[in-house]
C-alpha cells in the first residue's frame, strides 16, 4: 500500500486536492481515475526526475493519457521567481484552463 498525505485546498467549487507520497506517479490511475474529463494534462518536473523515470514519462504515461511536459533544470536554482515565471508562461502557452490538470512531480 502506498502511503500518502492528502491535503485539500478549500476554494468552494474551485477546491482541489494535493497528494504527497512515494511512487504516486507509477500508480497515477489509482489517484486520478478519469483522465478524459480534463481539457489538458500538464506534468511539471525537473530534468533529474525525468532522467530517472524516462520510460515512465515518455512511454508508460503516454499510453494512459495525452499530456504535455514542462521541465526545469534540477537544483536549488529553480526554486526561484524566475523559474516560477517560466512555468507560468509555459502553462499559458499550452492553453491551460479551469478544466486542466497540473501534476507536479518532485524528488
Amino acid at each position: 500500500m502506498i502511503k500518502t498525505i492528502n491535503l485539500k485546498v478549500s476554494l468552494g467549487k474551485n477546491s482541489y486536492k494535493i497528494i504527497i507520497g512515494d511512487k504516486i506517479l507509477k500508480n497515477l490511475p489509482n489517484f486520478v481515475p478519469n483522465f478524459s474529463k480534463y481539457s489538458r494534462i500538464i506534468i511539471v518536473t525537473d530534468s533529474n526526475i525525468h532522467r530517472k523515470n524516462r520510460a515512465l514519462f515518455d512511454s508508460d504515461l503516454t499510453k494512459i493519457f495525452n499530456h504535455k511536459k514542462i521541465m526545469v533544470p534540477d537544483g536549488e536554482k529553480t526554486k526561484s521567481f524566475r523559474y516560477l515565471q517560466y512555468i507560468i508562461d509555459r502553462i499559458i502557452k499550452l492553453g491551460v484552463d479551469r478544466n486542466s490538470l497540473i501534476i507536479c512531480v518532485g524528488g
